[in-house]
Parts: structure tokens; C-alpha cells; sequence
């Protein structure tokens, strides 16, 4: 989600109106497109470089998702 704001408003604008002011030196914006066979696969891997949803906002509801996906996708269930 991006949000500029707009005098005292806000607005959803797409990433590539909102950001040209706040790039880097390089002046680069990029996007990232995984195929969604490989969506566990990145998860997992994101996982482990602790960037999931609690570490990224720090909420209790962000906790309860990582623990969610930690127990339900990343594990194998025999039900």
C-alpha cells in the first residue's frame, strides 16, 4: 500500500508516483514478480531472513500470522 499525502489528505497512488522523492542515489525503483508455484517456497525463505509479518509491523495480529503460517504452511500436516 502506498500513501501520499495531499494537503491534509491522503491518497493511494501506485508506488512509482509516490516514491520519486524518497529513491535512493540510483534513482531505481524495481518490482519483484514470483510465480505463485514458488509463493512457499519465497515465504519460507523470507522467513528465514526474519522478515515476515511480526518483524515488518510488530503487532499482536502480525504475531498470531507469522506463528499461523510458521505452524500451517511450513510444516507438513497428516490429517
Amino acid at each position: 500500500m502506498c500513501v501520499r499525502t495531499e494537503g491534509e489528505d491522503y491518497a493511494f497512488v501506485p508506488h512509482e508516483q509516490a516514491l520519486p522523492e524518497a529513491l535512493g542515489q540510483s534513482g531505481e525503483i524495481f518490482k519483484l514478480r514470483i510465480p505463485a508455484g514458488q509463493r512457499l517456497s519465497a515465504l519460507k525463505d523470507l522467513d528465514l531472513m526474519n522478515i515476515n509479518p511480526f518483524s515488518v509491523y510488530g503487532s499482536e495480529d502480525s504475531l498470531i500470522r507469522t506463528i499461523a503460517r510458521r505452524e500451517c504452511l511450513f510444516q507438513h500436516w497428516d490429517l
